[in-house]
């Protein structure tokens, strides 16, 4: 399980992660200074348990970050560290209020019962991370029931029509892009810096029916005598379907096969 831990000050960063790693021993700890470290993090080296906000930084706005964190990665709770004036004047009742393990933990961390306050405060966050499991995230799916597209198909869109998966290992995935959710191109190359070069998309009856056809189309244009009438209807059914399938995903290795063919049988 990992705990994404935000703050400008290193050394109560560390400390943090210190009391933390001392006492939850299968628990990872991973630290981020700027907004930009922690939503690169959120995209790349979750899935976490909880996230743990400094309100006290001066970079970013607390609320703002927490409220990103949320919408990128689905509901998780908020543990919020800093004074209470703070965390009053910064952190807005509906993000509070948004989940109910969120907590508060105050400073100084120099105070005697810091480290009991801390390590009840997260041990309330982290059950709800024991009991979600991250079903919602990580799922066992047949490879069969997703359509593979390169990653870079993906830098032509500001938002996808459907939900977008990543495999961390054979048959395991974990959603990474919400349908209709808006993404950044950034967000995309952070994966492709990871070595990640294809996304998965999870069929619904509409691409499982494009797809079931264009492998038809592509079967029956192999199997077509050259110039005959047979040949001319499938090339126009191939055409229908290329345009349907960009329209509705874009580029797949199925369409890219049945274009190539398609293009040979013309010339």
């Amino acid at each position: 399980m990992k705990i994404l831990a935000i703050s400008e000050n290193s050394a109560e960063l560390e400390q943090l992660s210190r009391i933390l790693r001392n006492q939850f021993k299968d628990v990872e700890v991973i630290l981020a200074r700027t907004k930009e470290e922690a939503m690169d993090h959120a995209s790349v080296n979750g899935p976490f348990g909880f996230f743990a906000l400094d309100v006290e930084a001066k970079d970013y706005d607390p609320d703002e970050l927490g409220k990103d964190l949320i919408e990128f990665t689905g509901q998780r709770p908020l543990v919020f560290i800093g004074q209470q004036s703070f965390i009053n004047d910064r952190i807005t009742q509906e993000l509070y209020q948004s989940n109910e393990y969120n907590e508060s933990i105050l400073k100084p961390f120099e105070r005697e019962d810091f480290k009991d306050d801390l390590l009840n405060k997260v041990g309330s966050a982290l059950n709800f991370a024991k009991q979600e499991e991250f079903a919602a995230s990580i799922q066992d799916i047949q490879p069969e029931e997703f359509i593979p597209m390169k990653i870079k198909g993906f830098y032509l869109y500001k938002s996808f029509p459907y939900d977008i998966y990543m495999e961390i290992v054979r048959g395991k995935y974990i959603k990474i892009l919400s349908a209709d959710k808006p993404y950044t191109i950034n967000t995309l190359v952070t994966y492709a810096k990871k070595n990640v070069k294809w996304l998965h998309i999870k069929k619904d009856d509409q691409l499982a029916y494009l797809e079931e056809e264009t492998k038809k189309c592509i079967k029956a244009i192999k199997k077509a005598p050259p110039k005959s009438e047979d040949t001319i209807l499938v090339a126009l059914r191939s055409i229908t379907l290329i345009h349907q399938s960009l329209l509705a995903i874009g580029v797949t290795p199925d369409v890219l096969n049945l274009t190539g063919l398609l293009a040979e049988t013309i010339i």
